[in-house]
């Protein structure tokens, strides 16, 4: 239990006024010596800190300057010797700022003996303080780890998070020495180290001795005894070595080495071009200076290369400038004037040979580029020229500007020396730009702009127009292209019409007569152009309305028409045709028709150019009224296996009429009107009906559908509840019940009942159940297939149950099986684990969670039943209430009580501090806490927070905290 305890929060008490009165009397001891780690968080608004490398702000007694953790950001400071905890305030953390309450920046506070384990003693730290840490926990410190969690919604402006100023131990480390009795220690041999030099370092000291001499070496702290004034220390090649500390034996005073002189390793030598600087660089006439990164130790050389047209050649440097001196990072610079690649070879430090970084390793120096045009400054561009040449200098690739009149255009890694510029306009040509390489920007030669003109694109746009009156005059239209102005020539039927001269880019030219009209030339300023489409005028098909036909008289065999065109002119010529046979040239003509004949009547009129023909189709019914001839017929009654009753009519009924009725050629009928069964399938149904002067007749076709028995086929069925293991009940029935259907039901292929419904038994697993229905000779079957599924009947076999405490540690729990009836066997498991076989169960269970489980046999039949339960802790009994009032009118709520069983009154200890963190009451007596409480006192109104550490009667520790509202 002794290692629960170390994981809790130490209770701590903050004293503001602590500091004015005991800083002054402190020893060096009393002082972290050291910086363990340090990782810095970032400001509020989440940007770096600045660096901080001054650790001896926040190091011994000195006050004032601060280390900023940042937001989140931890540190973590050594003493030189464990500090003991001891009763009263142990720590002092002093923030920068005090306790100002514009800045209320808060840090968290563990400690450790070993580095490696930490324990809280304050979550959350205002500012400056004293902290009493419990000695029970932890007798002594050497670790003191600091955590920023200020609370971002409380600061104001881009903060850096908590100010460390220093941390003093309050007690039992020592007391200051005079000055002059303290030793010094002094590195000998300081700066930078070659990485593979010496593994050790001379360090001078003063005093009596023997020495305890601490020192930083890389991230670990080392302790060293020396015996000797004049010693060596070892130096390990992992980190940079700073002393901390040396105490005198003889006089146990310790001086601690916050300001010192460091030995650091060098970082092994290497060369590079400074990253800052272009891959491309280019040289302005006057010289371009390079810039080379050296690390190592002073001093330093490097040789680089140069290679241009001229050849190769090396150059050595010496960078031993003064200032270089006490660096390990140093950027060199010289110039140079010729152009070419350089490139760097070696290069090297006072310890050895050192590297050059590839990436950086080479540098282009180039010359300024130019461009120029390489034609006249006016030129005319033929069918096969389709660009404008550049010249070009300096280095690929190349960049390159040009203006077409307003229009900017930008061509982009160029690697040809001569570039063309492709003439897609007419129009002035002018060089802007030209950079070399993407970096250097050179001059533009003369002759950079060119007038561009074009040779010209003359073209008919094609069309086909109709014409009926022979003396129109419509308008083409030409488009053209190329430089203005433009002189062209157009012909009708390959004979010149006109030649034109227009700087327009549409011209309208008159057309007149039918033909087909073409561009003979076209030319400008540059020489022939060329030309394309041509435009044809036709005589048209000129719509000329239609006719109209009535009847004059008629017989029962013959009709006179009267024929007129919707459109009657004087200058139209009309010619009529009944088929093939002229019947009459006048506008309006009469005609003798046979009726019932069907006669192609045509129409041919004509108007100068234009023509145009009319047909349609004259029929004439004899003269007869009330439809004579034709009949109705409706569908009656349901459709059978057989057919279809169907009931006909004629539409003129006289006595004196003469009817027959076919049936798909076969007379069936004499009557007016009739019922004929039709079977299933397509029949022509023809009458005829003579009227004593002519006889009439007309057919219909009928289709009779084939009768369908599937609606009396459906069926629906219930599964009725489970009262076997290996079966079920189902109700089966249709909806379709009739007198004159007959039923069959099928189960599995055995026929099983001749009923409209029936129940039945199912076996576990899929059966086929079929219903064949008839009704004569038609019939219809449907069928299913049903799943039941295996009735475990989970839902059974269950049990009741109850349970209460025994004492602290234990409660019993029983059981009882319900009675399902019939012959049952239990089996009751308790977490997996079988703990009877009778129907009741009856033991003790330790408090946790729980799973009942009863398994019930019922002959083939099992039932499963389980429930979780949750037996309460003793912990979870204990109750501290978080309210009281010295006026409530309850004595029990007057006072703060503890209230718990199985308690000890070994270790207990009871405790209400203010928010302030001050204790307004405790105790260690379990009398005290659970019978007398706390009233509040003179407290004021508010929250407080209690802890409560104590163990029950069997040993078991616990600890509880909460808050407690006062009341007044």
């Amino acid at each position: 239990m002794r290692n629960k305890l170390l994981t809790v929060i130490i209770l701590l008490r903050v004293s503001s006024a602590l500091f004015g009165t005991v800083a002054n009397a402190q020893a060096p001891t009393c002082y972290p010596a050291y910086v363990v780690s340090f990782k810095p968080g970032k400001t509020k608004a989440g940007n770096e800190l600045p660096e901080q490398s001054n650790y001896e702000a926040i190091l011994g007694p000195m006050e004032g300057d601060a280390i900023s953790l940042g937001m989140g950001g931890e540190i973590v400071l050594g003493f030189i010797n464990p500090v003991p905890i001891s009763s009263g305030d142990d720590l002092f953390i002093q923030e920068r700022d005090g306790n100002n309450t514009s800045f209320p920046e808060r840090v968290k506070v563990s400690v450790s003996i070993d580095g490696v384990n930490y324990i809280d003693v304050s979550a959350n730290l205002p500012q400056s303080g004293a902290l009493d840490i419990d000695e029970l926990v932890i007798p002594q410190i050497k670790y003191v780890k600091l955590t920023d969690v200020s609370d971002p919604n409380e600061l104001k402006g881009d903060v850096n998070g908590y100010d460390l100023d220093r941390i003093i131990a309050l007690h039992g480390c020592g007391t200051e020495c005079n000055d002059a009795d303290k030793p010094t220690a002094t590195l000998n041999n300081p700066g930078f180290q070659c990485p593979d030099g010496a593994a050790a370092l001379d360090v001078t000291l003063t005093g009596t001795g023997p020495w305890s001499l601490g020192y930083t070496n890389g991230p670990v702290l080392k302790n060293v005894e020396l015996i000797n004034a004049n010693a060596t220390i070892p130096f390990e090649m992992d980190g940079n070595v700073r002393l901390s500390w040396v105490t005198d034996q003889s006089n146990n005073c310790t001086r601690v080495l916050n300001s010192n002189d460091g030995a650091f390793i060098a970082d092994s030598a290497q060369a590079y071009f400074h990253r800052d600087l272009a891959k491309t660089t280019c040289d302005q006439g006057a010289g371009v200076w390079l810039s080379v990164v050296l690390k190592g130790k002073f001093p330093w050389s490097f040789t680089y290369s140069v290679t241009n047209e001229d050849g190769e050649k090396e150059v050595t440097v010496q960078a031993n400038k003064p200032e270089y001196n006490g660096k390990d990072k140093v950027v060199h610079h010289f110039k140079v004037t010729e152009k070419g690649e350089y490139k760097l070879l070696s290069a090297n430090d006072a310890c050895m040979d050192g590297e050059i970084d590839a990436a950086y390793s080479s540098i282009k120096v180039i010359g300024l580029p130019t461009a120029q045009f390489t034609s006249a400054s006016s030129s005319c561009v033929t069918p096969d020229e389709t660009a404008i040449k550049v010249a070009l200098t300096g280095t690929a690739p190349w960049q390159l500007t040009w203006a077409v009149d307003e229009t900017v255009y930008t061509e982009t890694n160029i690697e040809n020396a001569t570039f063309e510029i492709p003439v897609s306009q007419p129009g002035r040509y002018v060089l802007k730009s030209v950079q070399s390489l993407a970096t250097c920007q050179g001059p533009i030669l003369k002759d950079s702009a060119i007038t561009v003109s074009t040779l010209p694109v003359a073209t008919l746009v094609e069309s086909d127009t109709l014409l009926c009156d022979p003396n129109a005059v419509i308008e083409l239209a030409v488009q053209l292209k190329g430089a203005a102005p433009y002189t062209f020539a157009y012909t009708r039927n390959g004979v010149t019409v006109d030649t034109v001269i227009t700087s327009e880019e549409t011209y309208a030219i008159p057309a007149q007569g039918l033909g087909t009209y073409a561009l003979a030339w076209v030319r400008n300023s540059c020489g022939n152009g060329s030309t394309e489409g041509e435009a044809r005028i036709q005589p048209t098909q000129q719509g000329l309305g239609s006719f109209t036909y009535k009847v004059l008289n008629q017989t029962c065999n013959t009709a006179t028409l009267e024929l007129v065109p919707d459109m009657v002119q004087d200058n139209f010529k009309y010619r009529w045709y009944a088929g093939k046979e002229l019947i009459g040239d006048k506008s309006i003509i009469q005609y003798h028709a046979s009726s019932w004949k069907a006669v192609n009547i045509s129409l041919a009129i004509t108007n100068g150019l234009c023509a145009d023909s009319i047909a349609q189709i004259v029929e004439i019914e004899a003269l007869v009224a009330n439809r004579l001839g034709r009949f109705h017929w409706a569908k009656d009654g349901e459709i059978l296996c057989e057919g279809q009753t169907v009931t006909f009519t004629s539409d003129s009924v006289k006595a004196d009429f003469i009817y027959q009725w076919k049936v798909n050629n076969e007379l069936v009928n004499e009557e007016a009107d009739f019922s004929y069964m039709l079977s299933p399938g397509e029949h022509t149904v023809h009458l005829m009906v003579d009227n004593g002067h002519c006889l009439f007749s007309s057919q219909q076709t009928i289709t009779i559908a084939e009768a369908s028995m599937d609606q009396f086929a459906e069926f629906e069925y219930e599964l009725l509840d489970a009262t076997q293991c290996d079966s079920r009940t189902a109700i089966f029935f249709t909806e379709a019940v009739d007198s004159t259907l007959s039923y069959r039901w099928f189960i599995n292929g055995e026929e099983v009942s001749q009923k409209a419904t029936f129940e039945h038994s199912l076996p576990l697993g899929q059966s086929k159940v079929v219903l064949e229905v008839a009704q004569g000779e038609c019939s219809s079957m449907g069928e299913k297939l049903i799943e039941v599924e295996d009735n475990s009947l989970l839902f059974e076999g269950a049990f009741d149950y109850a349970y209460e405490p025994v004492n602290c540690n234990e409660w019993s729990l029983s059981a009882t099986a319900l009675d399902l009836g019939g012959q049952t066997q239990h089996q009751w498991w308790i977490d997996g684990e079988l703990k009877g076989e009778q129907n009741k169960l009856n033991l003790v269970l330790p408090p946790g969670e729980h799973t009942i489980q009863l398994s019930t046999e019922l002959g083939t039949c099992r039932y499963e039943k389980f429930e979780d339960i949750s037996l309460p802790g003793a912990e979870s009994l204990v109750n501290v209430p978080n309210v009281l009032s010295p006026q409530a009118q309850h004595s029990e709520d007057r006072v703060i009580k503890v209230y718990g069983n199985c308690l000890s009154a070994d270790g207990f200890h009871f405790q209400v501090m203010d928010r302030w963190g001050k204790r307004v009451y405790e105790t260690k007596s379990l009398e005290a806490a659970t019978v007398q409480g706390w009233d509040g006192g003179n407290h004021t109104a508010g929250i407080y927070t209690y802890s409560l550490r104590a163990r029950f009667d069997n040993g078991d520790a616990f600890q509880k905290q909460g808050t407690i509202t006062l009341l007044k």
